[in-house]
């Protein structure tokens, strides 16, 4: 398949999952912010703690072993059954230890009965998702984005809207871990079955390959999702050891808007993973005008998000959570220019890992926590919650610069100088905009940044008038 042809597939897969998840994120979003709201920030503060230490241990339940199943049923299809029932026995053999390890660690953090009931709730949740994340891998490799995107539609509406309501009649933490797991339940009852259907059940007769050999053989990108996932939660447990629950609870509450935006670079990444492993496989050479448009444009994506939520992370805390959560618009400014770093490092890193330099990738994340967890304990001491928004921004820096290095020496120069001028050409535009209309409420001020988002990317030679029409075309389809 040529680039175009190529960059056509993954932009309709990626219109596919961003149609699905949307109303999913939108649903999420508002069950999170109003359960802050509702819980208050004492019990919010615990339910980030223990969010965050089971979205980070999660990891010991897959070990990369469902990013394995896309790279390689990608290239060989007919092996969808086989790799489906080993990773299935293989996650089976690595939840019950995974679960004792969530268990532990809040043990020895030494948190009250109910922070402990919190982690096993939402340890439930995430065992269901770990399976699930099986049948997603099937459709993936497969190219039919669609289907988990259904799946996610589908059973995260439900769960934010029982979320919503139960939390009205009743303020309960516990009740509130309970919907998420409940969500998760129903997320592998849809997709399970969805799978089935479509691909036939797992089969269990194969020999090839053993549990222990596809542990081994998915290890790099077990490394990689277990680095990653330290460098987003521990500053979320290190701040817990020196800071009250309520500044916990501040600090997440401006992460969860950081992490918003950044679904639209996972769909992105989702879809590129397997079409890059073909493309690689079939012509190199290939890969690379692929690889210069999507960085491109998640630059210029992730820095119009990171402007105008920076200029306006103040009142937009105050909209979201109320004044009560006013401290953390100092760090949602900080945080979100990560989101601006996030995007094309993260094209980057799934192209690594697609044309099997997972090992590289692997190592890459690896001084990414590194870094990350020692910046954490030497500046949130002295600055708190600010300090770890800064530990997190540098990370994100420096993973950056280093997969920027790797892949011009692995594919070539992927960046262009225009690409500078033209995102400084940009900030000007939004920040000129948002400097006239900062007597307005904020409400208005982001309807007019979103109705002048495509406008302002063209104009500033990131997004064409063509590909605009294609995105309409396509979500038009979907």
């Amino acid at each position: 398949m040529s680039a175009p042809g190529v960059y056509g597939r993954i932009l309709q897969n990626t219109v596919f999952l961003v149609s699905g998840r949307l109303l999913s994120r939108i649903m999420q979003f508002f069950l999170f912010i109003y359960a802050a709201r509702q819980l208050g920030v004492h019990a919010f503060g615990i339910f980030s703690f223990g969010y965050a230490t089971v979205s980070m241990l999660a990891i010991a339940m897959d070990l990369g072993l469902s990013t394995y199943l896309v790279q390689v049923v990608s290239r060989k299809p007919e092996s969808t059954r086989a790799y489906m029932a080993r990773s299935l026995l293989a996650k089976a053999v690595l939840i019950g230890p995974a679960f004792l390890l969530i268990l532990l660690v809040g043990f020895f953090a030494q948190r009250d009965a109910q922070t402990l009931l919190v982690l096993s709730i939402l340890g439930f949740g995430t065992i269901f998702d770990s399976l699930t994340v099986v049948f997603y891998s099937a459709f993936e490799a497969h190219e039919k984005m669609a289907y988990p995107a259904v799946v996610i539609a589908v059973s995260n509406f439900f769960m934010s809207l029982l979320g919503i309501l139960l939390l009205y009649f009743r303020q309960d933490l516990l009740l509130l871990c309970v919907v998420y797991s409940a969500g998760a339940l129903l997320r592998l009852g849809f997709a399970g079955t969805w799978c089935i259907r479509h691909f036939g059940r797992p089969h269990w007769r194969a020999l090839q390959p053993s549990i222990f050999e596809l542990l081994r053989l998915s290890l790099p990108f077990a490394l990689v999702s277990i680095f990653v996932s330290i460098y987003y939660y521990i500053d979320t447990v290190i701040l817990s050891l020196f800071c009250s629950e309520e500044i916990v609870g501040q600090y997440n509450a401006a992460y969860r808007l950081l992490e918003a935006p950044l679904f639209v670079i996972q769909a992105v990444t989702t879809a590129l993973f397997p079409a890059a492993a073909k493309i690689y496989a079939a012509d190199p050479s290939e890969l690379k005008p692929v690889m210069s448009q999507l960085i491109e444009k998640a630059c210029g994506f992730g820095l119009s998000v990171a402007v105008v939520t920076a200029i306006l992370s103040g009142k937009l805390i105050e909209l979201v959570y109320g004044t009560t959560y006013g401290p953390a618009g100092p760090l949602l400014a900080v945080l979100i220019f990560s989101a601006a770093v996030i995007m094309p490092s993260t094209v980057c890193g799934t192209v690594l890992r697609a044309i099997g330099r997972q090992t590289v990738s692997a190592w890459v994340t690896g001084l990414g926590a590194l870094l990350n967890i020692l910046i954490n304990f030497v500046l949130i001491p002295f600055w708190g919650a600010m300090g770890a928004a800064w530990a997190t921004l540098i990370t994100e820096g420096f993973v950056l610069v280093v997969y920027f290095t790797l892949i011009f020496r692995l594919i070539g120069a992927v960046g262009r100088w225009q690409t500078l001028v033209r995102a400084v050409f940009l900030t000007g535009l939004w920040s000129l905009t948002l400097f006239l209309t900062r007597s307005w409420h904020v409400l208005f001020q982001i309807l007019l940044c979103t109705a002048l988002f495509f406008p302002f990317l063209s104009v500033a030679g990131i997004l064409t008038v063509e590909e605009v029409r294609r995105l309409i075309l396509k979500a038009r389809a979907t």
